[in-house]
């Protein structure tokens, strides 16, 4: 299915709330940051580039799976992995998902 099909569908908020299930939409239960904390935790994970961004404050490693992390010096960790999921770290223990694929 396309995404410009779903627009051909009659849809509602009405018609699927109750098949879904609340707590896949914790970013701990997510399966694509499950998938994400297992890359993290692989042992032959290293980092092969690090680079500092003096302008913007921030440092860049980039890892031997092909996956991006940038270290803000205010405390914000960005995580980027190649398949486009991103997870961000906030200082305040916020954390973001953002998925682009």
């Amino acid at each position: 299915m396309k995404l410009s099909d779903l627009t051909k569908i009659d849809l509602s908020i009405s018609m699927v709330s109750d098949k879904m299930i609340e707590s896949l939409f914790r970013y701990q239960n997510n399966l694509e940051y499950r998938a994400y904390q297992q890359s993290k935790s692989k042992a032959g994970r290293v980092v092969v580039n690090t680079t500092r961004n003096n302008r913007n404050n921030f440092t860049t490693n980039i890892y031997s799976d092909g996956a991006k992390e940038m270290i803000y010096d205010n405390g914000t960790v960005k995580d980027s992995q190649e398949n486009g999921y991103n997870v961000v770290y906030f200082k305040n223990g916020d954390i973001k998902q953002v998925c682009f694929y």
